[in-house]
């Protein structure tokens, strides 16, 4: 099966012609690495690239990391490499050869886009330009940090806008996702006085929202400091909601850029997403998973998907080019190699469904995943994304796809509302009860966003606190910061997100209001206290008000810090006794297990497991984690190693 959005000519068919030759038409660039030219394949002018010319040989190192990330980030809206290897050039033709020459150069050729920069300031319609962007950008990143790397330097010079499309250039500082070092960027689009600038992913995030509050804000886009100018900057909805969330001060807590695509697409009131970006997704789950691997390769096996061996392919061929020009293989490209690449183990194959589809997927059983060969998986899961985008699906979709029965596919619930339908008293009543389900509706989730300006607050308020307990912060930050009567989930989700001080505020204003009826505000402010070493006004706070387990909770983490363990473990069973929902429940078993750990590790273990079993209930996946990590950690306590090795493969999995 061919991936999804194939070049119209490939490394493997240009490879095959030893002989071929680009026609150089302009030179449109020069950076720091290398010229690029407008150029088209010898013999076929309809195949027009982007191709870029080293400057030294030097720069061969980073243009073979750079194809590798092309490869691997697929998308429509972002560069494509076709070609690369090495070449001699004069004016109009550049040619390529196999053998070591002198005066021979690397090259990238990659899928010519069409388009200009986007200007700031200089647009008839600000809001829709932004949108645009926001889908497209927001898309083309989506599925660049499904293969698990970032663009590393978003701005406007980096966008090409061309009709109503927009599309990403550059991928010159792109790199792993999730690598905190800095490796250049644009000074303007980063956090720069916030406490953390966050990893490569979260500063894409930011760096977007960045450029989409000032396309919609002249003053924003004029401003000499913007972080500050778009945060404080009232924009239009839905534009404001995505940009409160990508411009959270805490880099954990700005939202995928899946969310920013669907949620500007559904504003503009577009038709069912694209199935190809599903597919999309898909390959670059698998490929993540594969990357060590696939730098140590020589050939993938025959029962492999079809992903694989493209992508063997061009990690040896930026070797090669290397290798031409003598220069050293760049590190990630460095391997001992085996002879072939075998299919995914069956551990593997849950970690690129849960990658695809979320954390539900992490419980499903395995049999059938097991016994399907990877190129049935791939079939089946590929067409599936033709009736619904992964993050939907069920496990009942994966038996149907599995028994190449698609027909029967039912499709997305939310799928017939956009923008334009108005939320009739059942279509509310539904939504209320698809997101009190476990786990949560994704679709009605999405739906309750796009409508948020109008659907009713305790509605909303509800699809903020779901979005709170499976981690989407982000996303639920953008939701409740304005909203009287989701004061306290807001102050819950302003103190996770790390933004204590506004979180603190917000508290402090619940409380004096009389409105933090089960006194989670309240606990909220005195957690706050107690992880900045307040203990004596944490402790103040909570002895003010008594009768709700988020205070008992509390309460109990202070008293242990305060050493005081009986009546930490007094507090924390009071806290369980007052819980009215599993969330509460969970809480307050992880509190009594943390409290028993150092005196009595089997106790601690089995509170944790109990802590599981409630956090699941809920829905509560961060807490579902982090008491995983607990029972983990009793379990070393008590010497089963393999029980712990078998929970942390689990935590690591959510």
């Amino acid at each position: 099966m061919p991936s999804p959005q194939s070049p119209k000519f490939t490394i493997e068919s240009t490879a095959k012609n030893d002989a071929r030759s680009y026609v150089l038409l302009e030179e449109v660039g020069c950076g720091a690495t290398g010229r690029v030219f407008k150029a088209h394949l010898k013999g076929h002018p309809q195949h027009v690239v982007a191709l870029k010319i080293a400057h030294s040989t030097q720069a061969a190192s980073a243009f073979a990391g750079e194809a590798v990330r092309a490869f691997l980030g697929l998308t429509p809206r972002l560069v494509e490499l076709v070609d690369l290897g090495v070449l001699r050039h004069d004016e109009q033709v550049a040619t390529v050869v196999t053998e070591p020459l002198d005066e021979c150069e690397a090259f990238l050729a990659l899928r010519w886009l069409e388009g200009k920069p986007l200007g700031i300031g200089k647009v008839d319609d600000p809001l829709q330009l932004a949108l645009t962007v926001a889908r497209d950008i927001g898309g083309a990143l989506a599925d660049l940090h499904a293969a698990g790397l970032a663009h590393g330097d978003i701005k406007p010079t980096n966008i090409l806008i061309d009709g109503g499309q927009a599309s990403l250039i550059d991928l010159g500082l792109c790199g792993p996702a999730f690598a905190s070092a800095l490796q250049g960027a644009t000074p303007r689009y980063l956090a720069t006085t916030d406490p953390k600038l966050g990893n490569a992913r979260a500063r894409d995030m930011l760096a977007l929202g960045l450029v989409l509050a000032e396309i919609a804000s002249i003053e924003v886009g004029s401003a000499a400091h913007p972080l500050a100018a778009a945060r404080a900057c009232k924009l239009s909805p839905p534009l404001d909601r995505i940009c409160a969330a990508l411009l959270a001060p805490n880099p954990g807590a700005r939202p995928s850029a899946g969310w920013v695509c669907s949620l500007a697409g559904g504003a503009q009131r577009q038709g069912r997403p694209d199935a190809a970006r599903g597919s999309r997704q898909l390959r670059a789950a698998y490929l993540r998973l594969r990357r060590h691997e696939i730098g140590r390769a020589r050939v993938a096996q025959r029962d492999t998907a079809s992903w694989l061996a493209p992508a063997i392919a061009v990690v040896r061929e930026a070797r090669r080019m290397c290798e031409r020009i003598g220069v050293e293989v760049p590190a990630e490209l460095q391997h001992a190699e085996m002879r072939g690449l075998g299919p995914l183990s069956i551990e593997q194959r849950i970690n690129w469904l849960a990658s695809a589809v979320g954390s539900p997927a992490a419980s499903w059983p395995s049999q059938q995943l097991a016994e399907a060969t990877e190129p049935e998986l791939e079939r089946a899961l590929t067409g599936l994304c033709e009736h619904k985008s992964p993050h939907h699906w069920c496990l009942a979709d994966i038996d149907v796809a599995l028994r190449e029965q698609l027909e029967l596919v039912e499709p997305a619930q939310w799928s017939h509302l956009s923008m334009a339908s108005p939320l009739d008293p059942t279509t509310i009543a539904k939504l209320a009860l698809a997101v009190a389900r476990t786990p949560v509706d994704p679709g009605a989730l999405e739906v309750i966003e796009r409508h948020a300006d109008h659907a009713p607050t305790a509605l909303v308020v509800q699809a903020a606190d779901a979005l709170r307990l499976g981690g989407e912060l982000g996303r639920a930050r953008s939701l409740v910061l304005d909203r009287e009567d989701g004061e306290a989930v807001a102050v819950d989700v302003l103190r996770r997100s790390g933004d204590t001080a506004q979180a603190s505020a917000l508290a402090r204003e619940v409380i004096a209001r009389n409105r933090d009826q089960d006194g989670r505000a309240r606990a909220c402010l005195a957690r706050i206290h107690l992880d900045t070493g307040r203990i004596a006004e944490a402790l103040d706070l909570l002895e003010e008000a008594e009768g709700t387990s988020a205070v008992a909770e509390v309460t109990a983490l202070v008293e242990h810090r305060r050493g005081n363990i009986s009546d930490a473990l007094r507090q924390a069973q009071r806290s369980f006794a007052l819980a009215t929902t599993p969330e509460a429940r969970a809480r307050a078993l992880a509190t009594i297990a943390f409290v028993k750990r150092s005196t009595d590790p089997d106790g601690a273990r089995r509170g944790y497991r109990q802590a599981v079993q409630h956090a699941i209930a809920a829905g509560a996946v961060l807490e579902e984690a982090s008491y995983r990590t607990g029972e983990a950690a009793a379990c070393v306590d008590l010497g089963e190693l393999e029980a712990a090795v078998q929970t942390g493969r689990r935590d690591a999995l959510l």
